[in-house]
């Protein structure tokens, strides 16, 4: 069963998919950082259980310097907050994403 986030995103891809230009220059972009922090993303990959994450959780903190938790691009972006506990669920985040594309 696709999690919240994969439906979310699956949603956002048929809306852009439906109203995309002819060339990607005629298509607005826009950078999503998404933010989360060590707990929750060594919860996420073990949860998902995936071979492509065993070297990553066994050096688990050379991945997250490599990662740069918590540094927010320097580019104009939108944010969608992956953390454990963020204030808003990734739905309702991805519902207002949508909403603004």
């Amino acid at each position: 069963m696709a999690s919240s986030a994969e439906r979310g995103f699956d949603t956002f891809r048929t809306v852009v998919t439906k109203n995309s230009c002819s060339t990607c220059a005629e298509v607005p972009n826009r950078l999503v950082w998404i933010r989360s922090d060590e707990d929750t993303l060594r919860r996420r990959l073990s949860a998902r259980g995936l071979a492509r994450d065993s070297a990553k959780l066994a050096e688990f903190e050379e991945f997250c310097r490599n990662m740069r938790l918590g540094t927010a691009p320097a580019a104009p972006h939108v944010t969608v907050d992956n953390r454990l506990t963020a204030p808003a669920s990734l739905d309702d985040q991805i519902a207002t994403l949508l909403r603004q594309a």
